[in-house]
């Protein structure tokens, strides 16, 4: 039946979309970008619809949308044909909108939204709460660049807190630091990463002061909130887990992180996998800094024999200060480019779209000269 939002707030717009959907027993496709967040969110709903015996289908936005679903749920992109749509878009703004495709939700915390509404509906595992908390903190990495949280981000954070699933952490912004021993958490920390430190056993005291030097910049500069995980669980630490899901995405595509939220218990193994690509990723990162690259625009072209997943070494050499925040790092072997997708803008995967293959959570080119023309 035709829904009418005029004047309700997001929470009504997508209540009213949900229950319209259970009543019907139309199709349903979920697009979402290569985003985490769009992964995460994407993956609840399909939890949604499942439990509601609803058919549906889950699509990333660089396929063809071949148009034979009744209604459409859009998660950070926009359609451009079809109609019952209603899209998903993070925003600096809290708007309920009406286009000639569907509706448009535009909020600074899409988790919210959708947890608190999916909830009246469904038990929502406290492990999904975790990864959609994560998937905000994604958005702030690496963490030196880009600052705290919104106040709204934060908001959606506390209610974790007083469900009593996390603990805030003042401290360096560490990776461990708090609950680990401090040699231990520089160990393995990919945010902050410390080159000295990372993937080598450390002797000596280590604080915040000895932490900031080895960086160069001030302790004020480092200090932050770290979020860790109360329960017994195989990650123990929300930045921890943003990062793991990055990987995710990378490895095993966007429809591979889907998955992990729709079978939370996933995620064991890929924390277990999390210890191979820290290795991988210091050879990476040793290489880089041996000046073992060159530049093709802004894309940092490296030809690592077994690299790490590249949209974490591209956020861990931003974070060092080594790349622009721009710039992207890109492996070439076996004659292949691979391109991670998560770290670039909706203009640069439209552009790749038709000039490449996709392979899971990249782009492969036969050819690193076709970056120069291609956005970050």
């Amino acid at each position: 039946m035709p829904l009418d939002f005029r004047g309700s707030n997001a929470s009504d717009v997508f209540r009213e979309f949900i229950e319209d959907t259970k009543g019907s027993e139309n199709y349903v496709r979920i697009i979402i970008d290569y985003s985490i967040e769009s992964a995460v969110i994407g993956g609840l709903l399909c939890k949604a619809l499942r439990e509601f015996e609803i058919g549906f289908e889950l699509i990333n936005d660089l396929l063809e949308n071949p148009l034979d679903a009744t209604r459409q749920f859009l998660i950070n992109t926009k359609a451009d044909k079809g109609g019952n749509a209603l899209a998903l878009m993070s925003s600096n703004i809290n708007t309920v909108r009406k286009t000639s495709l569907g509706y448009v939700i535009e909020s600074p915390v899409l988790e919210e939204k959708l947890l608190d509404v999916i909830s009246e509906y469904i038990i929502v595992p406290r492990e999904i709460k975790y990864m959609l908390a994560s998937s905000i903190l994604a958005r702030h990495t690496p963490r030196i660049l880009r600052g705290e949280l919104s106040q709204n981000e934060e908001e959606f954070i506390n209610k974790l807190e007083d469900e009593n699933l996390i603990k805030k952490i003042k401290g360096p912004m560490i990776i461990g630091w708090g609950y680990l021993q401090p040699e231990e958490a520089v160990k393995y920390s990919v945010d902050l990463l410390i080159p000295r430190y990372f993937m080598r056993d450390t002797s000596g005291e280590l604080s915040d002061d000895v932490v900031a030097k080895e960086l160069g910049v001030s302790k004020e500069k480092i200090v932050g909130t770290n979020y860790m995980i109360k329960q017994d669980w195989c990650i123990k630490d929300l930045y921890y887990l943003a990062y793991t899901m990055m990987c995710v995405v990378d490895e095993e595509g966007i429809e591979g992180l889907v998955a992990a939220v729709l079978n939370p218990s996933t995620m064991v193994w890929h924390a277990l996998k999390m210890y191979e690509y820290l290795g991988k990723l210091k050879t990476a990162i040793d290489e880089f800094l041996a000046g073992n690259w060159e530049s093709k625009g802004k894309f940092k072209v490296m030809h690592v024999k077994n690299p790490p997943p590249l949209s974490m070494l591209t956020k861990v050499l931003q974070g060092m200060g080594k790349i622009g925040q721009d710039e992207v790092v890109v492996n070439e072997t076996g004659g292949k480019v691979s391109v991670p997708l998560q770290v670039l803008t909706r203009k640069g995967r439209e552009e790749l779209r038709t000039r490449a293959v996709i392979e899971k959570g990249y782009a492969i080119l036969s050819s690193a000269d076709v970056l120069s023309k291609v956005s970050t």
